[in-house]
């Protein structure tokens, strides 16, 4: 019988000595509880909600020729490794890899079939893509002189145009200035373009495009527009009003006239002066 009575000792650090830790560390008993169970291939046509029990937690195969329900739906072709994972009592987690695409899901009640949607994780490939597009839209792209807007179709982005081209009417611009260029488009038909101009007094222009552009158009020229009415009307209110101060001054001025007046009958709105 072994007897068990070098007991060891540990630091300061509650570390025990080199050799004993050496020892726990290649013990099989040790590894084996930590590396995944591989448990082989999974049988075509598993329904994969009822591997919740705990002798169904470890690593399988999934081959392509295989078809098996409750699988994620866009996993597409190739031969997959499914891990069920306990996270819990009844909470189970299973994940799905592919190649370099990955899809996870999980149940707080595994008993109950209570399963989540499964999701996609997102690969630095696919992050890469999506930030170079992010980039795109965040960091204006130079017009070049011969580019004409009407063929930027489809796309939302940001654009500079330093100075505008020469031939600035055939390429569509709203008028003749550099300026900053906007598009955001829903549709393959149908976008919207903002442009605003570099100036001192910088202009804003705008237009929409249902499957053909339409014209550019300014809230600054309308705006323009109506101050310029509203100004021409005050003036007129003005010119009236000074018309009616000098009636008003003449009436004031006029001398008196001595003696009656009395209404001229041959003449309707005229007076003679009587003795």
């Amino acid at each position: 019988m072994v007897t068990y009575d070098r007991y060891p000792a540990v630091d300061s650090g509650y570390n025990f000595p080199p050799e004993v830790r050496t020892s726990i560390a290649a013990a099989a008993e040790l590894k084996a509880a930590f590396m995944p169970i591989t448990k082989g291939t999974l049988p075509n046509g598993t329904w994969l909600n009822n591997l919740v029990a705990s002798s169904d937690v470890g690593v399988y195969g999934m081959p392509d020729s295989n078809t098996y329900t409750n699988a994620p739906t866009t996993l597409g072709s190739g031969t997959a490794t499914l891990e069920v994972l306990r996270a819990g009592n009844s909470s189970i987690v299973q994940r799905i890899t592919l190649s370099t695409t990955m899809f996870w899901r999980e149940s707080i009640d595994a008993s109950a079939d209570n399963w989540s949607a499964w999701q996609q994780v997102q690969s630095k490939a696919d992050a890469d893509v999506r930030f170079t597009g992010l980039d795109a839209r965040f960091n204006a792209i130079l017009l070049s002189t011969t580019l004409d807007l009407n063929t930027l179709i489809n796309v939302s982005n940001t654009y500079y145009r330093p100075v505008a081209p020469a031939d600035w009417v055939a390429q569509h611009y709203p008028v003749n200035s550099g300026g900053v260029l906007r598009e955001v488009s829903w549709s393959a038909d149908s976008s919207i373009q903002t442009f605003e101009t570099y100036s001192n007094s910088p202009r804003r222009y705008m237009r929409i495009r249902s499957v053909t552009w339409g014209a550019w158009s300014s809230a600054d020229d309308r705006f323009d527009a109506r101050v310029t009415a509203v100004d021409s009307l005050i003036n007129g209110h003005e010119q009236r009003l000074d018309h009616i101060d000098q009636v008003l001054y003449n009436i004031a001025t006029i001398p008196e006239i001595p003696g009656n007046l009395m209404p001229d009958p041959l003449n309707p709105g005229f007076y003679l002066i009587g003795e």
